[in-house]
């Protein structure tokens, strides 16, 4: 078993008054622990092989678009 662990995500969305602005900040795994998603065991012919893939880390990103109306 893998011990429990938090993750906060967060979005803030703007759209201009036109609507052909929108922009959107997000950061993902607010706190950056990192936490065990995935444990694999593997059996005797593989050498009883653990693979353990964890959370990803913390991602800050800024999305922006633009809407070109005809």
């Amino acid at each position: 078993t893998a011990p429990a662990f938090w993750r906060w995500d967060a979005r803030a969305n703007w759209t201009s008054p036109s609507e052909t602005w929108k922009v959107s900040m997000f950061v993902n795994n607010i706190i950056g622990d990192l936490g065990v998603r995935e444990q694999e065991r593997f059996p005797e012919y593989q050498a009883y092989l653990r693979k353990v893939t964890t959370t990803d880390p913390r991602l800050v990103g800024l999305e922006v678009i633009y809407n070109f109306k005809p």
